[in-house]
């Protein structure tokens, strides 16, 4: 298997030609709240906060999102849930 066949297989997508809005939706799960931090988040969704706590894409918005725009919302959110990620594996392991 080639490196670039297991990051697709391992991302979910080849995402080597961009990044959709589908692809976003589907896979990026950003923070609860974090669009009162990076502004960005609150062009393209929201948090829900009732009964269950969630995010919630802006589909229409998304859709027309620039690939500059989709890209930094995904590594955003890819770089809190690793950090957060690896704070719980460390404090598992003591």
């Amino acid at each position: 298997m080639t490196i670039s066949e297991e990051l697709a297989k391992t991302l979910g997508a080849d995402l080597t030609n961009g990044i959709t809005s589908e692809y976003i939706q589907e896979h990026v799960v950003p923070p609860l709240g974090i669009e009162y931090v990076y502004p960005i988040f609150k062009k393209y969704g929201y948090t829900y906060s009732r009964f269950s706590d969630k995010w919630i894409w802006n589909e229409y918005a998304l859709r027309n999102a620039s690939q500059e725009e989709l890209w930094q919302m995904m590594a955003i959110a890819s770089m809190y849930w690793e950090k957060k990620y690896m704070k719980w594996y460390k404090e598992d392991k003591r």
